[in-house]
């Protein structure tokens, strides 16, 4: 475990580096802009300044393929989201152990036609850490946290649909 916490500081001390580079070269650019002409310069600001969307990362098909482009990686996606909302079962196994069902879990004492109670659900996001997002959806802790009881409601149906969804285990 040193090891990784060395390692991570090293990591760190990296992007802290980098990162100050780029933004000093991007000042040097600016103001070498800013002598020549206010076209450049405009230009440069326009980078710096405009929205950026972030790109979707690869994604694994129904028949285990990986898929980069991102008209495919959006309907493997959809196609995900519709199966679990409307309760159509998963398009693969959740987990490694498909024959243990969610509401079999060690150290609870939740009724197994209710996987997830609202105030266990409530308990787990008032630990939510703040300012930190899931992936790139970028839901943030305090949406979750300060959804209030209408969150917590959502929260509690999501998690019971996935849980009560029906694994059909791959041939």
């Amino acid at each position: 475990m040193t090891t990784y916490w060395r390692l991570n500081g090293v990591r760190n001390r990296l992007i802290h580096r980098d990162r100050t580079q780029f933004v000093a070269r991007k000042a040097d650019e600016i103001e070498l802009a800013a002598k020549k002409d206010m076209g450049s310069l405009s230009k440069h600001l326009r980078d710096l300044t405009e929205n950026k969307t972030p790109t979707l990362g690869p994604v694994l098909s129904r028949e285990g393929a990986l898929l980069s482009d991102e008209d495919s990686c959006l309907e493997q996606w959809k196609d995900h989201f519709c199966s679990l909302l409307n309760n159509t079962g998963p398009s693969a196994p959740p987990n490694d152990n498909p024959s243990q069902p969610c509401s079999h879990r060690p150290g609870t004492d939740v009724p197994p036609d209710e996987p997830f109670s609202p105030s266990e659900i409530g308990h787990a996001l008032k630990r939510l850490k703040n300012n930190k997002a899931a992936g790139i959806c970028g839901l943030n802790s305090e949406l979750l946290k300060y959804g209030g009881p209408t969150m917590l409601l959502f929260l509690h149906t999501l998690f019971s649909t996935i849980c009560q969804t029906e694994i059909i285990p791959e041939d």
